[in-house]
C-alpha cells in the first residue's frame, strides 16, 4: 500500500502476529477500555462434565427467564447432545444450529432463538460471529480445551450483552489430560473477566502461541542462528532506519579488547547477571545509567574492574549516542572509530571538523577510506594513557550538533 494511506484494524483480540507487530512499532496501537452502559463481567468457570450439574445450571438461567446457549463443536455428535438436552428439558424448546444445515432449516432456528421461543440452542462455534441477543446471559462451551484462547473470548462474548449477570462455563475433561497450553488459555479466559479486558488476552495468547511461524524460511528466515529477542531487535531498528529515525544508541557498536562484564565472584547468581546486563542494554540516558550503577553497588558492594569496566562501555555508548560513529573498536594501543558517510548530510565538512578537533587535542591519528560508505580513523594511545582516557577525550570531536568553524 502506499504511505499515504491510512489503514485502522479495529479488533477485541487482536491475534497474536498484529499484537506483535503493533508492539514492534509497525502498527501503533489504541485501547477503547469504555463498555457500554450497565454491562457487567461475565462470570466465568471450568467444570467437569456432569449432566446434573449442568441440568442445574441451565434451569437456573431459564427460570429467570433466559436463554441457554450449549456449544458442542463436532457436527458428527451434535444430535447426541440435542437429544439428551431435550430430554433434560421436555417442557422447553430446544433447537439446532450448525453450517451444514439447509440455509432455510438454519435460518428458522436462529431467528426462533432471537424471538424468544427457543429455550436453549445446541449449535457450533458459528454463534461466535456476530449473534447479539441480550436475554442469552448462559453459556456453555463443552470440550473447551480445544479452542484458542480468542476465540473462546469471542464465543463468551455472545452473552452479557444487557445489563443482567452472564455466565460462562468452560466444560474440560479430567486435568491430568490437558495439556499445559490448554491450562494456560483456560486460566486466562478465567482471570480476564473484566470488562475491556480482550487486550490482555490477547497479550497472553501471544504468550503462549507465540508471534506466528518465525522460525521457518517461508516468512522470516533462519532467524533460530539469532534467537527470537535479538530478531526483536534488529527488526525494530530496521523500522527506526526505514522511519528515518537514526543516531540511536542502538546503532552504536562498542569492541573492546578487555574484559567487561559482571564475574559471579562479585555477582554470585546468574538470574541477577542476567537481570542486570538486559536493563544495561536497553539504558538511553546517563540518568538512568547511574541510577543502575547504584542499585548495583547497593547490593553487591564496590564493583571490580571487570564491572567498572561494563558501565564505562555502556556511559561511552551513551556519550556517543549523538555522533556520526557507528562502531568504536577499543584496542591496547589504538582506537578506530568507524564513519558511516552516506548516513549524514555534509560528511565532508564533519570529516574536516573532525580531523580539527582531532588536532587541537593532541591526538595522533590516521585515516582509511574502507569502502564506498565506510571511514576509518585510527587514533593511537600515548605511553601515559589508556584507551579508554582517550575514547572519553574524543567525545566532543564527534558530535554531530556541533558548528563547524
Amino acid at each position: 500500500m502506499r504511505g499515504s494511506i491510512d489503514v485502522l484494524t479495529l479488533s477485541a483480540t487482536p491475534i497474536p502476529r498484529t499484537l506483535q507487530q503493533s508492539l514492534l512499532g509497525i502498527k501503533s496501537v489504541s485501547l477503547v477500555q469504555t463498555p457500554p452502559v450497565n454491562r457487567l463481567p461475565i462470570k466465568t468457570k471450568s467444570m467437569y462434565r456432569n449432566w446434573d450439574h449442568i441440568e442445574q445450571l441451565v434451569a437456573i438461567e431459564i427460570n429467570r427467564g433466559g436463554q441457554v446457549y450449549f456449544l458442542h463443536n463436532k457436527i458428527e455428535s451434535l444430535p447426541v447432545v440435542y437429544n439428551r438436552l431435550k430430554n433434560l428439558f421436555p417442557n422447553n424448546t430446544v433447537s439446532m444450529a450448525h453450517g451444514q444445515m439447509p440455509t432455510k432449516d438454519l435460518e428458522k432456528a436462529i431467528l426462533s432463538f432471537f424471538d424468544g421461543t427457543v429455550n436453549i440452542l445446541v449449535c457450533t462455534s458459528i454463534i461466535e460471529s456476530g449473534l447479539d441477543i441480550s436475554n442469552a446471559n448462559t453459556v456453555f462451551i463443552n470440550n473447551a480445551h480445544f479452542f484458542g484462547l480468542s476465540q473462546l473470548y469471542q464465543i463468551r462474548g455472545r452473552v452479557g450483552r444487557s445489563n443482567r449477570q452472564a455466565y460462562c462455563y468452560l466444560i474440560v475433561p479430567p486435568v491430568e489430560t490437558l495439556s499445559l497450553d490448554a491450562i494456560q488459555r483456560l486460566r486466562a479466559l478465567e482471570s480476564n473477566t473484566e470488562l475491556g479486558s480482550g487486550y490482555g488476552i490477547a497479550l497472553q495468547d501471544l504468550q503462549i502461541r507465540g508471534a506466528g511461524n518465525l522460525f521457518g524460511y517461508e516468512q522470516s528466515g533462519s532467524v533460530d542462528k539469532v534467537g527470537y529477542n535479538l530478531y526483536c531487535k534488529m527488526f525494530e531498528q530496521a523500522v527506526r532506519s526505514k522511519s528515518n529515525q537514526v543516531n540511536s544508541i542502538d546503532d552504536l557498536l562498542v569492541n573492546a579488547y578487555f574484559n567487561c562484564s559482571f564475574d559471579d565472584v562479585f555477582m554470585p547468581l546468574s538470574e541477577d547477571r542476567i537481570y542486570y546486563y538486559q536493563r544495561l542494554s536497553s539504558v538511553t540516558d546517563l540518568q538512568a545509567l547511574y541510577d543502575i550503577k547504584n542499585q548495583i553497588i547497593d547490593r553487591f558492594g564496590n564493583p571490580n574492574k571487570q564491572a567498572h569496566n561494563m558501565f564505562s562501555v555502556v556511559e561511552i555508548r551513551l556519550l556517543y549516542k549523538q555522533s556520526v560513529v557507528s562502531k568504536i573498536d577499543i584496542k591496547q594501543k589504538e582506537v578506530i572509530y568507524t564513519l558511516k558517510n552516506r548516513e549524514y548530510e555534509d560528511f565532508e565538512q564533519s570529516l574536516q571538523f573532525i580531523i580539527k578537533s582531532l588536532n587541537m587535542v593532541g591526538l595522533n591519528h590516521r585515516f582509511k577510506q574502507a569502502g564506498s560508505d565506510l571511514f576509518l580513523i585510527y587514533v593511537l594511545v600515548s605511553k601515559n594513557r589508556t584507551a579508554l582516557d582517550i575514547v572519553y577525550d574524543c567525545i566532543d570531536c564527534f558530535k554531530i550538533n556541533k558548528k563547524y568553524t
